[in-house]
Protein backbone atom coordinates (compact mmCIF):
# COMPACT_ATOMS: atom_id res chain seq x y z
CA UNK A 1 0.00 0.00 0.00
CA UNK A 2 1.47 3.59 -1.20
CA UNK A 3 1.05 6.56 1.44
CA UNK A 4 -0.30 9.30 -0.92
CA UNK A 5 0.92 12.71 0.35
CA UNK A 6 -2.75 13.59 1.30
CA UNK A 7 -2.49 10.18 3.95
CA UNK A 8 0.63 11.54 5.64
CA UNK A 9 -1.00 14.69 7.01
CA UNK A 10 -3.31 11.77 8.39
CA UNK A 11 -0.69 9.96 10.41
CA UNK A 12 -1.38 9.37 14.50
CA UNK A 13 0.84 11.31 16.39
CA UNK A 14 2.99 8.61 17.99
CA UNK A 15 4.27 7.21 14.77
CA UNK A 16 4.40 11.32 13.51
CA UNK A 17 6.48 11.29 16.68
CA UNK A 18 8.49 8.53 15.52
CA UNK A 19 9.57 10.14 12.11
CA UNK A 20 10.54 12.95 13.38
CA UNK A 21 12.87 10.89 15.63
CA UNK A 22 14.49 8.92 12.58
CA UNK A 23 15.15 12.53 11.13
CA UNK A 24 16.69 13.62 13.65
CA UNK A 25 19.23 10.78 14.26
CA UNK A 26 19.67 11.15 10.50
CA UNK A 27 21.03 14.03 10.76
CA UNK A 28 22.79 13.38 13.92
CA UNK A 29 24.74 10.86 12.04
CA UNK A 30 25.37 13.34 9.43
CA UNK A 31 27.10 15.49 11.70
CA UNK A 32 29.21 12.59 13.88
CA UNK A 33 32.04 13.25 11.51
CA UNK A 34 32.55 17.21 12.08
CA UNK A 35 31.47 16.77 16.77
CA UNK A 36 34.13 13.88 16.23
CA UNK A 37 36.70 16.46 15.38
CA UNK A 38 35.59 18.91 17.89
CA UNK A 39 35.23 16.32 21.00
CA UNK A 40 38.58 17.06 22.17
CA UNK A 41 38.47 20.74 21.86
CA UNK A 42 34.79 20.52 23.54
CA UNK A 43 35.89 18.31 25.97
CA UNK A 44 39.02 20.15 27.64
CA UNK A 45 37.16 23.50 27.18
CA UNK A 46 34.03 21.71 30.17
CA UNK A 47 37.05 20.87 31.92
CA UNK A 48 38.93 23.92 32.06
CA UNK A 49 35.40 25.62 33.10
CA UNK A 50 34.52 22.84 35.55
CA UNK A 51 38.21 22.95 37.34
CA UNK A 52 37.30 26.88 37.66
CA UNK A 53 33.69 26.52 38.66
CA UNK A 54 35.38 24.00 41.54
CA UNK A 55 38.52 25.98 42.58
CA UNK A 56 35.61 29.53 43.49
CA UNK A 57 33.27 26.87 45.38
CA UNK A 58 36.50 26.31 47.43
CA UNK A 59 38.30 29.31 47.80
CA UNK A 60 34.48 30.56 48.81
CA UNK A 61 34.37 27.81 51.15
CA UNK A 62 37.91 28.42 52.69
CA UNK A 63 36.97 32.01 52.98
CA UNK A 64 33.96 31.32 54.89
CA UNK A 65 35.95 29.02 57.43
CA UNK A 66 38.58 31.90 57.45
CA UNK A 67 36.03 34.38 58.85
CA UNK A 68 33.86 31.85 61.09
CA UNK A 69 37.55 30.89 63.06
CA UNK A 70 38.65 34.68 63.02
CA UNK A 71 35.43 35.46 64.84
CA UNK A 72 35.29 32.87 67.39
CA UNK A 73 39.03 33.68 67.93
CA UNK A 74 37.15 37.44 68.20
CA UNK A 75 39.61 38.41 65.24
CA UNK A 76 38.64 40.65 62.46
CA UNK A 77 37.68 38.40 59.31
CA UNK A 78 38.89 38.93 55.66
CA UNK A 79 36.86 41.75 54.65
CA UNK A 80 37.17 43.77 57.57
CA UNK A 81 41.17 43.39 57.31
CA UNK A 82 40.93 44.59 54.05
CA UNK A 83 38.35 47.52 54.84
CA UNK A 84 41.09 48.44 57.62
CA UNK A 85 43.99 48.17 55.02
CA UNK A 86 42.18 50.61 52.30
CA UNK A 87 41.14 52.95 54.77
CA UNK A 88 44.58 53.19 55.62
CA UNK A 89 45.83 53.34 52.52
CA UNK A 90 43.28 56.06 51.64
CA UNK A 91 44.35 57.88 54.72
CA UNK A 92 48.25 57.88 53.11
CA UNK A 93 46.78 59.19 49.79
CA UNK A 94 45.02 61.75 51.69
CA UNK A 95 47.86 63.39 53.20
CA UNK A 96 46.43 67.04 53.06
CA UNK A 97 43.69 66.92 55.93
CA UNK A 98 41.64 70.00 56.78
CA UNK A 99 40.54 71.00 60.13
CA UNK A 100 36.33 70.50 60.23
CA UNK A 101 35.16 73.78 59.83
CA UNK A 102 38.26 74.43 57.11
CA UNK A 103 36.83 71.46 55.82
CA UNK A 104 33.04 72.64 55.61
CA UNK A 105 33.91 75.78 54.19
CA UNK A 106 35.50 73.91 50.85
CA UNK A 107 32.70 71.96 50.87
CA UNK A 108 30.55 74.66 50.55
CA UNK A 109 32.41 77.02 48.69
CA UNK A 110 34.26 74.62 46.11
CA UNK A 111 31.91 71.33 45.16
CA UNK A 112 34.09 70.19 42.84
CA UNK A 113 32.51 66.83 42.72
CA UNK A 114 29.41 68.59 41.31
CA UNK A 115 30.98 71.03 38.59
CA UNK A 116 30.16 70.41 34.88
CA UNK A 117 33.28 70.47 32.52
CA UNK A 118 32.99 73.73 31.55
CA UNK A 119 32.60 75.10 35.27
CA UNK A 120 36.02 73.87 35.82
CA UNK A 121 38.96 76.59 36.56
CA UNK A 122 41.35 74.78 33.60
CA UNK A 123 39.97 74.79 30.16
CA UNK A 124 39.58 71.55 28.41
CA UNK A 125 40.67 69.68 31.74
CA UNK A 126 39.77 66.53 30.61
CA UNK A 127 42.19 66.63 28.00
CA UNK A 128 45.43 67.56 29.58
CA UNK A 129 48.16 65.51 30.24
CA UNK A 130 50.07 64.85 33.43
CA UNK A 131 52.97 67.39 32.93
CA UNK A 132 50.69 70.04 31.64
CA UNK A 133 48.14 69.50 34.40
CA UNK A 134 51.25 69.91 37.13
CA UNK A 135 52.71 73.21 35.25
CA UNK A 136 49.24 74.91 34.97
CA UNK A 137 48.08 74.21 38.64
CA UNK A 138 51.00 76.13 39.84
CA UNK A 139 48.96 79.39 39.13
CA UNK A 140 45.93 78.14 40.46
CA UNK A 141 44.91 78.64 44.57
CA UNK A 142 43.15 76.52 47.33
CA UNK A 143 39.86 76.32 46.39
CA UNK A 144 40.79 75.97 42.60
CA UNK A 145 42.96 72.90 43.25
CA UNK A 146 40.22 71.48 45.62
CA UNK A 147 37.74 71.82 43.56
CA UNK A 148 39.42 70.37 40.74
CA UNK A 149 40.62 67.59 43.00
CA UNK A 150 37.23 66.79 43.71
CA UNK A 151 36.57 66.57 40.25
CA UNK A 152 39.24 63.95 39.13
CA UNK A 153 37.71 62.22 42.53
CA UNK A 154 34.36 61.96 41.33
CA UNK A 155 34.91 61.32 37.92
CA UNK A 156 38.30 59.54 36.32
CA UNK A 157 39.63 59.30 40.10
CA UNK A 158 43.59 59.22 38.62
CA UNK A 159 45.86 58.46 41.08
CA UNK A 160 48.51 60.52 39.87
CA UNK A 161 46.45 63.18 39.23
CA UNK A 162 44.74 63.37 42.57
CA UNK A 163 47.89 63.01 44.18
CA UNK A 164 49.73 65.98 42.14
CA UNK A 165 46.33 68.10 43.56
CA UNK A 166 47.68 67.13 47.31
CA UNK A 167 51.47 67.63 46.99
CA UNK A 168 50.57 70.93 45.30
CA UNK A 169 48.07 71.94 48.51
CA UNK A 170 50.50 70.78 51.17
CA UNK A 171 53.05 73.11 49.32
CA UNK A 172 50.46 75.90 49.70
CA UNK A 173 50.15 75.37 53.11
CA UNK A 174 53.82 74.40 53.51
CA UNK A 175 54.73 77.81 52.02
CA UNK A 176 52.34 79.83 54.35
CA UNK A 177 50.75 77.68 56.56
CA UNK A 178 47.93 80.56 57.27
CA UNK A 179 47.65 81.99 54.16
CA UNK A 180 46.44 78.43 52.68
CA UNK A 181 43.77 78.58 55.34
CA UNK A 182 42.96 82.01 55.33
CA UNK A 183 42.61 81.80 51.24
CA UNK A 184 40.25 78.78 51.78
CA UNK A 185 38.19 80.86 54.59
CA UNK A 186 37.78 84.03 52.50
CA UNK A 187 36.53 81.23 49.26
Amino acid sequence: MALSPKSLTHLPTPLAAGVGLVVSGVEAARKLPVRAATLPITAATSAIRLKDVVRHEYDDLATRGADTMARLRGEPTAAEAAQAAEAAVEAVLDPFELSEPVAELVEDAAPGATLNHDELPLADYDHLTLGSLRARIRRLEAPELIQLRDYERAHANRLPVVMAFDNRLKSLAAEAPGAAQATLVDA
